[in-house]
């Protein structure tokens, strides 16, 4: 399946353009306080640069990059795997507007859905369509569409590397 919204938030591909956003606002956090220290610190040359606290703003800046850098990178893994599975292309998940557009495919919507998906508050029901579409050609019901939906980092993987077979949109066995 290609990638759908994020949570009830946003598309993989806005995902993945806000943790860009945050990976450049924390360089630049570390780069002033860095400056500073260097600053501050050019009259203590004993300390080679650095203060006591130097070490804990790179754990700082540098944990939640690289948290989420890992969940970045385990949906995109879990998303081609999901559209492998509805035979669906794999890349098409780093492909932005397209990966819905594929998502659609997989839920059995038309693939102009893709148009609502701009429109604000619409988005989020078209989201929560969408997400119960895919739980459904998974053979899964309304509980997993509401983990896809609240937890989609742990829903996903499970919905890709799981035991989940697609069985399609129109002859799927959920009727709920």
């Amino acid at each position: 399946m290609m990638k759908g919204k994020f949570k009830g938030f946003a598309r993989i591909d806005v995902l993945i353009t806000l943790v860009i956003i945050g990976l450049i606002a924390e360089a630049g956090i570390f780069i002033y306080h860095m400056n500073t220290v260097n600053n501050i610190s050019s009259t203590t040359m004993s300390t080679g640069g650095f203060d006591s606290n130097s070490g804990a703003m790179v754990g700082v800046v540098l944990v939640p990059l690289i948290i989420s850098l890992v969940i970045a990178i385990l949906l995109i893994a879990a998303m081609w795997k999901v559209n492998t599975k509805a035979g669906q292309p794999g890349w098409a998940t780093i492909v932005p507007i397209y990966n819905v557009v594929v998502l659609c495919r997989i839920a059995g919507k038309p693939g102009w859905w893709v148009v609502l998906t701009f429109i604000p508050v619409v988005n989020f029901v078209i989201l929560i369509i969408l997400y119960n579409g895919i739980s459904s050609s998974f053979g899964h019901g309304l509980g997993f569409t509401a983990g896809l939906l609240l937890l989609p980092f742990i829903f996903f993987p499970i919905l890709a590397f799981g035991n989940s077979q697609y069985v399609g949109f129109a002859q799927n066995n959920y009727t709920g």
